[in-house]
């Protein structure tokens, strides 16, 4: 293995992107509440560098008011096809109101208008009451730009205060990389990365 973890990630993230059918980029989340009680879901990797991995969430999900009171989270990668799996964990920062809308952009039409829709995480009346918003706002928003809404912002008092606003990068204090070995019948080969508290760049590996 490459004995820089986000070198090798890179490279087992590529083989699964051409091995795995459907979304390769898809990653288990955990998050915990300040006394500790954990959550857990599926969020999609949208980029990585040495300074971390980011996903997006809206700032009011629960996930996003978790983190907002405890960092800390952990992710865990599992490509089936190839056999393995990369566990991370580490301290979560917001990425920039710049990167933030750049994403927004990309999205499709369809999905940033139900970005806005509803609130995430929170009970709703009826399927009636989303699609009837999603209608009124596709409507409000025709042939125009759709807001990425910054925090406490809303539109004619139809929305509720939150954004569209994203949390990351995960910055890794950990990183364990594990793959299926045939010959040893399933046994497990891997590293386990420990990097020194605010340190950008690896240190070393340790062999498992």
């Amino acid at each position: 293995m490459d004995p820089n973890p986000f070198k090798q990630f890179e490279q087992w993230f590529q083989e699964a992107t051409e091995a795995e059918p459907v979304l390769p980029e898809a990653v288990s989340l955990a998050t915990a509440t300040r006394e500790g009680r954990l959550s857990s879901r599926m969020v999609l990797l949208k980029d990585f560098d040495e300074t971390g991995f980011v996903f997006y969430t809206n700032y009011e999900s629960r996930k996003g008011l978790e983190l907002a009171e405890n960092p800390n989270a952990a992710l865990v990668f599992y490509w089936r096809q190839l056999e393995r799996q990369i566990c991370i964990t580490g301290t979560v920062s917001k990425v920039s109101r710049e990167e933030s809308e750049a994403y927004f952009r990309t999205r499709p039409r369809g999905s940033q208008i139900g970005a806005l829709t509803s609130s995430q995480s929170q009970v709703v009346a009826s399927r009636e009451v989303l699609e009837n918003r999603f209608q009124q706002l596709l409507a409000e928003y025709e042939g125009g730009e759709i807001p990425c809404l910054p925090i406490g912002e809303v539109i004619d008092s139809l929305l509720p205060p939150l954004s569209s606003g994203r949390v990351g990068p995960i910055v890794c204090t950990t990183d364990s990389f594990t793959s299926g070995n045939p010959v040893a019948h399933g046994s497990l080969n891997g590293f386990h990365h420990d990097r020194h508290p605010g340190s950008h760049l690896p240190p070393g590996q340790q062999s498992l």
